[in-house]
């Protein structure tokens, strides 16, 4: 098991700073442009996924060079559990909890499903 959770740090850890980079850039850039809290929430948000995403497509792509295969894995091991996280999961829970508590449990959940569809396609 404890080769298992490296293997996923190794697979997740960097793609998380790549996100929080290229979204706390985001937010000063759209902080300085508009005052607006919401909105920079939105471009935090936007800024986080272009840096996870980006991080995983291009590490996918160096390792199969396929796009066609990339956008493949990435949809069926991201996909189901990225519109719950985002539409569904984390809302509610910010909206009851606390933001600390509502993120660490949104990320557990979230971090559940996606290593539960990231090995299923391993072995499939």
């Amino acid at each position: 098991m404890l080769e298992k959770l490296q293997i996923w740090t190794n697979r997740y850890l960097p793609a998380e700073i790549c996100g929080l980079v290229f979204g706390g850039i985001s937010m000063k850039i759209a902080s300085l442009i508009h005052p607006s809290a919401l909105l920079v929430g939105f471009i935090f948000t936007f800024g986080e996924n272009i840096g996870y995403y980006g991080f995983i497509f291009f590490r996918e792509l160096y390792r199969k060079k396929s796009v066609t295969t990339c956008l493949s894995n990435i949809t069926f091991e991201f996909g189901i559990p990225e519109i719950l996280d985002s539409l569904i999961i984390r809302p509610f829970l910010i909206a009851i909890l606390p933001i600390f508590f509502a993120l660490i449990i949104a990320n557990l959940i979230f971090y559940i499903l996606t290593i539960s569809f990231y090995e299923h396609r391993k072995y499939a």
